[in-house]
C-alpha cells in the first residue's frame, strides 16, 4: 500500500531529483546488467532500460486486482512519470510516451 505522495516522493530519489541516503544503492540499481533480447532494451535490477529521444529510460510496470502501474525516470533529465490505471489495459505505452 502506498499514497501518491510516497509514490512521487520515491520518484523523485530515483530520478536524482532529491536526495536519499539510498541514491548510491538505487543508481547502481538502475545500471544495465544484461539483454532482454528486444532491440534496444536491456534489464538492470527490478528495471528495464529503453533508448529514446529524450534519453535512456529506467522503467517497470505491474498490475494487480484489475488495477495497473508504470513507472520511469530519465536521470540525466532529472525527469520522473508515474502512471496509475483502473483496468488492466497496457499502459506501457503511455508511460513511454
Amino acid at each position: 500500500r502506498s499514497t501518491a505522495r510516497d509514490l512521487l516522493r520515491w520518484a523523485a530519489m530515483q530520478a536524482g531529483i532529491t536526495d536519499s541516503p539510498l541514491a548510491a544503492a538505487m543508481k547502481k540499481c538502475q545500471q544495465p546488467r544484461t539483454r532482454t533480447g528486444r532491440p534496444g532494451e536491456k534489464a538492470a535490477l527490478g528495471w528495464l532500460l529503453s533508448s529514446a529521444k529524450a534519453g535512456a529510460i529506467v522503467w517497470h510496470n505491474g498490475g494487480t486486482g484489475g488495477t495497473g502501474s508504470w513507472t520511469g525516470v530519465i536521470r540525466e533529465r532529472k525527469t520522473a512519470v508515474i502512471v496509475l490505471a483502473n483496468g488492466t489495459e497496457e499502459i506501457d505505452d503511455i508511460g513511454l510516451h
